[in-house]
Parts: structure tokens; C-alpha cells; sequence
């Protein structure tokens, strides 16, 4: 069974598929990786989309309007941070009576979506995609919800991991790494004597990288900062030192940031411990490929 960041791999080949549908008008090459009882929704029309032919006419009919007006959306994969949004007065039925209210819509954090924006008439529109998969990792369901409803960051760069025996990676386990967790893993992985590279490329041995990661737990673990900076840097008060002078430096450069980081960036290495506890046992590196 795929972990989660294994599956959000899949997921993102998806999205990308559909991004070059949207943006040529063909979407043939994403009809294979349908499931037969999927649904296309929209939070626009009441009536959706059933089943495999329905869904391929929608998108047939749909690139064929894109060539012809040439109204292309421009794409960009993006990742669900938080996982609420609340709506403030908003027009809703309660016990059959009228009234406003605050609406809460829940999401799961880390999922990968794609956003879509068109200028048309000097106002800018935007659909935010979503898809689920069923059990064979085939797309059961694509919804065109409203932006507004969702806070995201774009899923740009990133780094591709693969567990490794010995030299010999194992595809199937390939994850993709973005640029929003570049500081973590700088800073974890230096924590434990390599060093991280965005741009190049990685060989560390697992229990380095299990290292790294229970450095990463530990520091989301205390209640304040400056407890977190005082114990990495190994801070002695009754003689004002300091053990570790680099880990000081990187703490007072970056620190902030991979302290506020940890409101959203947790759900990541949630699942990089549960990817890991997949691998650790039989795989004794990881490698890394840079952007």
C-alpha cells in the first residue's frame, strides 16, 4: 500500500496531465488513468458529470471550446495548507428558518490541486481542481471548487526522494519534496552531518536520515522558540556560552521561519515518518535529486 506522500506523487502526474489538457485543449492523454464510475462535480452546476463516457465527453467538449476560442487558463499545481476556512455571514437554512451564520469547510492538509486562472473582460477567474483516487489509483472524482474556499501556496520546485538498497533505488517509492519544506530539511539534515542541496544531489545513509527527522520532531516538541533555540544550541546561561556556534547561526538566520513553519508543515513529516517506517527496515540510503 502507497503512503501518503507516495500517493500525492500519482496524484501530481494526474494534475499535470490535466494542466496540459487545459492549457492545449487535449486531454486524451489522461483518459487511460479514469476510473469507470468517475465523476466530474462543479460547485457551479448542480448536475454532475457520472461515469467514465460522461466525463470524457466533458473534457473532449471542453478542450474542444479552449482551441476554439483560445481562451487557454494558465495552471499551476498547488498544495492545500491549514485545513479549514471559515465564511463569515453567510446565507444558510437552519431547521428550515433563515438565517446567517459562520460556515466551516474542512480539507485535508498537504493535498496537491490545481489552480486555473483566466483574464477575461479585465477580471480575473480562478477554479481550484481537486481529485480523488480509488483503491487501483485511478481518478474517481474531479471537483472544480472556488478558490476562495481553500488558503494554498504554490507547489513549484521541489526535490525528488527515492529509498535506496545500496545504490539501487526503488521507483515505486519516489516522493516529491517542495520547495515550502527547503528549510526544514536544511536545517535537519545538517543537524546530523550532511548537507542538503536544492540543486544537487544526496546519498545519506538511513540512519542519518531517521536522525534528521527525529531532530525535525524534536524541535516541533517544545512549548516556545526560545526553549527549542536554547536546547539545539546548547545555551549555558551561567557562563554565557554557546555549545554549538553553527547550529546558533542557523537558528538566528532561520529560526522564525522553521518555528512558524511548524503550524503547516507538520502534516509533512507526518508522513515522511510513516514513508520512512515503510523503507527502513530493508533500504539503507536515500537519495535525493535536486530541482
Amino acid at each position: 500500500m502507497k503512503t501518503k506522500l507516495e500517493l500525492a506523487t500519482v496524484i501530481y502526474d494526474y494534475l499535470n496531465m490535466i494542466s496540459e489538457g487545459y492549457e492545449n485543449g487535449d486531454f486524451t492523454p489522461l483518459y487511460p488513468y479514469l476510473a469507470e464510475d468517475c465523476v466530474l462535480e462543479s460547485q457551479w452546476v448542480m448536475t454532475p458529470n457520472a461515469g467514465y463516457d460522461a466525463v470524457v465527453s466533458y473534457l473532449s467538449g471542453k478542450g474542444e471550446t479552449l482551441k476554439i476560442t483560445g481562451l487557454f487558463p494558465k495552471c499551476s499545481i498547488q498544495e492545500l495548507v491549514g485545513n479549514a476556512t471559515l465564511m463569515n455571514n453567510v446565507d444558510i437554512n437552519v431547521n428550515g428558518e433563515r438565517t446567517y451564520g459562520t460556515v466551516g469547510f474542512y480539507y485535508q492538509s498537504g493535498e496537491l490541486c490545481l489552480l486555473m486562472e483566466q483574464t477575461i473582460d479585465n477580471k480575473k477567474n480562478g477554479v481550484l481542481l481537486r481529485i480523488q483516487l480509488n483503491e487501483d489509483e485511478k481518478i474517481s472524482r474531479i471537483s472544480l471548487c472556488m478558490p476562495e474556499l481553500f488558503e494554498y501556496r504554490e507547489f513549484y520546485t521541489y526535490v525528488q526522494f527515492y529509498p535506496c538498497i545500496g545504490d539501487d533505488e526503488i521507483d515505486m517509492g519516489k516522493i516529491r519534496i517542495s520547495e515550502s519544506y527547503y528549510i526544514e530539511l536544511y536545517f535537519f539534515i545538517y543537524m546530523v552531518g550532511e548537507s542538503f542541496d536544492e540543486y544537487g544531489n544526496l546519498h545519506i545513509p538511513m540512519e542519518k536520515w531517521i536522525k534528521a527527522l527525529k531532530q525535525w520532531k524534536r524541535f516541533y516538541s517544545y512549548e516556545t522558540f526560545d526553549e527549542a533555540f536554547e536546547e539545539f544550541c546548547g545555551v549555558d546561561y551561567n557562563n554565557f556560552t554557546v555549545k554549538d556556534e553553527e547550529v546558533r547561526e542557523h537558528l538566528s538566520c532561520d529560526g522564525n521561519d522553521l518555528w512558524n513553519n511548524r503550524i503547516y508543515n507538520a502534516q509533512m513529516l507526518d508522513g515522511l515518518i510513516e514513508w520512512t517506517d515503510k523503507y527502513k527496515d530493508k533500504c539503507d540510503y536515500i537519495n535525493t535529486y535536486g530541482f
